[in-house]
This record gives C-alpha cells, structure tokens and sequence, in this order.
C-alpha cells in the first residue's frame, strides 16, 4: 500500500512538473475597431473578429495574451476621434476578471502590451494618460511594458518588465520599442525620453527575471521583419525575417523563449538562432486585427517545447462574437458619424495607395497636390508613410479622407534651396534597413537605383527648367517631416516657415474644389 502511495504521488509530481500554456500574439491593431479589411476576397479583421478568435483559441488552455505596440495611432476615425479610447477599452475586453482599472498588473490579469512608435504619436503624456487615465477618461485596465524608452534621469516610463501566472507556470514578459521611433513621430513630443539600444535593454531585465527565479521569458517588441508565409504549425526550415529584427535577436540572451514581433505588418513565424545558436520562436500577425498568433508552449520549469500557428480572422467563419464587443463598436460608429458619414466628393477610379516601381502613387500626388496648394508654395513633398490607406471609386466621404490622413499633422511652407531640395530626395534611401519614400508636387525627377545611396538623384526638373541649386523655393511639407521626421533630417535646415492649415483640412478643401484624380500622374522615374 505504501509503495502504491509513492506510485501515486510521484506520477502526480510529474504530472505537475510539466504543463502546457498559450500564448497569443498580437500587434498594429492601429484602432481597427470596424471590419472592412478582406483577404482573398473573405472579410477579416475588426474588433468583434479578433474578440471571437481570441476568445476561442483561449478556451482550449492556460493563455497569456501579448500585443507587439501600434495597439492605437494612425487609427481610423472610431477610435482616432475619441482619442483612440475605445480602443484601448477593447483591449482590456479580451482580458480575465482580474484585468481592472485598478488592477491592471495583477499576474492574474492575462493581457501584456508594449508601446509601438505609433503610441507617442501624440506625445509621451498621451501615451501616459491613455494607461493611467486622465478625469473623465478612468485608463487602461492591462498592463504595458517597455524596458527601453526612459526620461532624462534614466528611469523606464512603464514597468520593464511583468510577471504573470499562466496556469501554474510564472512567466516574465518584457517590452521594447524600436530604437528608430523618434524619426517617425513629431520630435516636440518625446524630447524629454530615450529609445535604448533594443537588445541591451531586453538582456538587462532577462537577468532581472532570472534573479527571481523566472524561468519562462517572453519579448514583445515593436520590431519586426516579413518572411514567406504558410499555413500550419511553425516550420523548423522556415526562413525567418531578414530585415528589421534579425540583429536584436542575434544579441538576445539564451533564456529568452519567445518573441512577439510587430511594426512590418506581416506574418512571421520561424525559429531563429541567436549569437550562441539557441533558439527563439519569433512571430508576428500581420496587422490591423487580421490574424494572431497562438503560440503553444510545454514548460518543464523551462520551456521544453514551443510552436506557433498564424491565424486569419475571417469574420465570415461562424466564429461566434461577443455582444459587449459588439456594442462597443456600435458606440463609437455613433459617436463620430456626423462627421464620418459627410460626402466630400466623388471619385471614378479606386486610388491606391501603394507605390509603382519608380515611387509613383495617385494619392501620394494628391496629398502633395493638396498641400502644395495650401500653402501657396512652387513645390510639395510627403511621406508616403502618412498615406494609409485606400479611396473606394464612388462617393468619399469625411471618414474614408481621415482614415487616408490620420495623424492630423499641420502643413508648413518651407524655403529651401535646391541643392537642398536634391539632398532631401538623395534622403529616401539613406536608411538601410528600411526605404523612405516621397511623393511630389509642382516638379519630376529622375534616380538611378543602381547607383549608390545618396549619389541616386540624376535629374529634378520644375515645370520645364532644370532645378537651380542655389535658386530658393517655397516647399510644402507637414510639420513631421519639416522636424525631420523617417530620417528627412535636411528639412531641418530651412531658412523660414510658416505654418498652414491642418493636413486633412488641406486635403478636403482641394477635392471639394478640383477633384480627384483620374489616372496616375508619374513624378518620379527610374533611370
């Protein structure tokens, strides 16, 4: 009978020692509270969607939900209007009972994300204000982390780092930002913090985790890479991101298991190596609510055995919503439709966003167009970055013109010289990790790409001259691009502004008068 007992209780040890946990990956939700995205032609996405998903895939274990930053920012109008608060509602939604207001790092509470650029869109005190709450606003109810952004004395803004209880299993999650977010929000609102070096900031908190005995360690950081995608279960012949995130995850330490990516909106999901060959499961759910990740992990005090599925969000799967999350929703459709539902103009064609090969896109030039136009000036430069979305063909109303524009940045006139005009364009390939391109207004140029960054710009013409170097022109831009914003750091150099009108302002007024578009005007030519 004894030796039975001892049978008995060391089968229950064993089965104790070992348990399996979920994780799920989320990122770039950017306030996608509505459904609208299609993949395939099925629709995918919005809030109830990913509530559905999430809700299903968490039933089936002990689950930890994780989002990789650009949770809010450059956000569609039912969130952006209202301060992207629902948003940050519908993220505290998919968590436990424990996720409260105030409790939001309770280990219980099942929900962990990490600023991504987009977060200080607005400034750090936004950010800070969306999670700690502001009278009326009460905050977020879910926890954030970030182990890289600290103010002027050297002290993280948020928690390194939580620990939360998945099942019986403690688990430490860690957050980072990209180091490069400065260059990609308005410089006056992060002036008082620091980006770390990702990697160095991570490794220091894994040995803080260690010290109190944390085994399992995940990241979440707003930084990322593409790799092919595939359905399944993660492939070990997989090749993972070659761009982007690969460095950090070079230098990580060896106890870190996990890492949930963001930031390139895209699918990844690989093993990759680190300097000393251990390897991390790196995933990343493309964006705006239209996938997740559900990352299976079997824990023997450490992580023994770990997987991940990519999932699509088709909103037409029968997956069963959630009434609260629906309502939610519906709220803030209400709330900001007199405004969404006005009709600015009709539109033949569906313009797109995206880029030809030479750098040429219809709204890009109609962006450009608008501001140009704003301001008075002879010449318009944007971001293709701040182009966000699509126009359908039809009538286009306020909302869609938002969604396109949602940064509500300010236009500025500058008065630049041409040689820094051509040092400005020479500016779009000087990053090698990542390409920053702009459309143009009142002008065409011509770029070799094979020739080497900063020597690419062959010809700029205005009207029919050439541009003349030492000639001084009136350029149009917005206000993040003149504090030199993706990297545009020559716009600094102007020798006057003015400020214009509010970009979206900029863009309605010049469809309301001319128009828009009815073909591809190209601007740009490869040589």
């Amino acid at each position: 009978m004894i030796r039975g007992l001892i049978i008995a209780l060391s089968l229950a040890s064993s089965a104790q020692a070992q348990e399996h946990i979920q994780l799920i990956g989320l990122n770039d939700f950017h306030g996608q509270l509505v459904a609208g995205r299609r993949i395939d032609g099925r629709p995918v996405g919005g809030a109830s969607a990913l509530a559905a998903y999430v809700q299903r895939e968490a039933s089936r274990a002990p689950t930890l939900i994780v989002h990789a930053g650009d949770w809010v920012g450059a956000s569609p109008p039912e969130s952006a209007l209202l301060q992207d608060e629902p948003s940050i509602d519908f993220l505290g939604m998919l968590g436990s009972a424990e996720c409260t207001r105030a409790t939001p790092y309770h280990p219980k509470c099942n929900v962990v994300g990490t600023p991504g650029n987009h977060e200080f869109d607005e400034g750090v005190d936004e950010l800070l204000r969306l999670l700690r709450g502001a009278k009326p606003w009460p905050g977020a109810r879910v926890s954030y982390v970030s182990a890289n952004v600290v103010d002027r004395a050297g002290k993280t803004i948020l928690p390194p780092y939580v620990i939360k209880q998945v099942g019986h299993v403690r688990v430490g999650v860690i957050g980072a930002t990209l180091r490069e977010a400065p260059t990609m929000v308005v410089a006056a609102g992060v002036k008082r913090v620091r980006f770390l070096d990702e990697a160095q900031a991570i490794n220091t908190q894994v040995r803080a985790l260690k010290k109190r005995g944390v085994r399992v360690i995940v990241v979440t950081i707003h930084q990322g890479g593409p790799q092919a995608p595939y359905e399944g279960p993660t492939r070990a012949d997989a090749a993972g991101p070659t761009e982007g995130i690969p460095p950090i995850l070079h230098t990580l330490d060896d106890e870190v298991d996990v890492v949930i990516s963001g930031h390139a909106h895209a699918f990844t999901n690989a093993l990759m190596r680190n300097a000393s060959g251990h390897e991390i499961l790196v995933t990343q759910s493309l964006a705006s609510g239209q996938a997740l990740s559900v990352i299976d992990l079997t824990v023997r005090e450490d992580v023994t055995e770990k997987t991940a599925r990519v999932l699509l969000t088709y909103a037409d799967a029968g997956v069963p919503t959630r009434a609260d999350v629906d309502a939610l929703v519906e709220r803030a459709k209400a709330a900001v439709a007199p405004m969404t539902a006005r009709v600015v103009g009709h539109s033949l064609l569906a313009l797109e966003s995206d880029l030809d090969p030479a750098g040429n896109s219809i709204l890009g030039n109609l962006i450009a167009d608008a501001q140009r136009a704003a301001v008075g000036a002879q010449l318009g430069l944007m971001n293709q970055g701040g182009v966000r979305t699509d126009l359908p063909a039809g009538d286009v109303h306020w909302g869609e013109l938002f969604a396109l524009q949602p940064f509500r940045n300010v236009v500025m006139a500058l008065e630049l010289t041409g040689a820094q005009i051509v040092r400005a364009l020479e500016q779009q390939w000087l990053d090698p990790s990542r390409t920053h391109r702009l459309t143009v207004s009142g002008m065409r140029y011509t770029w070799n790409p094979a020739a080497a960054p900063g020597a690419r710009i062959v010809e700029v013409e205005v009207g029919s001259q050439r541009l003349d170097p030492e000639a001084r022109y009136r350029v149009a831009v917005n206000n993040f691009l003149a504090e030199g914003g993706s990297g545009f750091t020559m716009f600094r150099e102007a020798s006057k502004s003015e400020v214009g009108p509010v970009d979206l302002d900029a863009l309605v007024a010049y469809i309301t008068k001319h128009g828009f578009p009815r073909e591809l005007e190209p601007r740009a030519f490869a040589f």
